[in-house]
């Protein structure tokens, strides 16, 4: 069996940029909409508040990190997307889809969400540009997971686009 060295974030800031986050706990507040650079984050390098970082960025780690054996081309830096698990929470909701009341982005529940950036990609077209991106969501909806894009304030189940 070859083993898998852990994926680190390295370079790679894009959460901070595509990830809305709202946090008004602890030391830090932060009220900060999707698809904008987080006022933190150090492009390119990191989070310069990283040891007093709120909540949601301390638990998010994208499926990138969590899967060593994804290729360096689907690092979010390289890709141009951030791919994660909808909390437990959300996907046993009976909804049909999730409304993020703060950035207005209503989106189908699904099990994994693939977050493009606008600066590179319309809806979905990423996945016409990638074919390990699209193979991997292949093998997820293999395995009976539902897949949900989302660029802007668009959102839509993989197999609509």
């Amino acid at each position: 069996m070859v083993g898998y060295e852990k994926h680190s974030c390295g370079s790679c800031t894009l959460c901070c940029k595509l990830m809305a986050v709202y946090h008004d706990e602890g030391l830090t507040r932060l009220q900060k909409p999707a698809n904008t650079w987080c006022e933190h984050c150090d492009i390119g390098k990191g989070c310069r508040i990283y040891e007093n970082r709120p909540k949601p960025c301390v638990v998010f780690e994208c499926l990138w990190l969590q899967h060593s054996e994804m290729p360096d081309e689907l690092k979010p830096d390289r890709s141009h997307v951030v791919m994660f698990e909808l909390p437990d929470e959300v996907k046993r909701a009976d909804a049909l889809a999730f409304r993020d009341d703060k950035s207005g982005i209503e989106v189908p529940v699904a099990d994994v969400v693939i977050m493009e950036d606008p600066s590179y990609f319309t809806l979905g077209e990423s996945f016409k540009k990638n074919s390990r991106l699209r193979n991997v969501v292949e093998t997820l909806r293999s395995k009976d997971l539902r897949v949900v894009v989302v660029n802007k304030f668009q959102g839509k189940l993989y197999e609509n686009l």
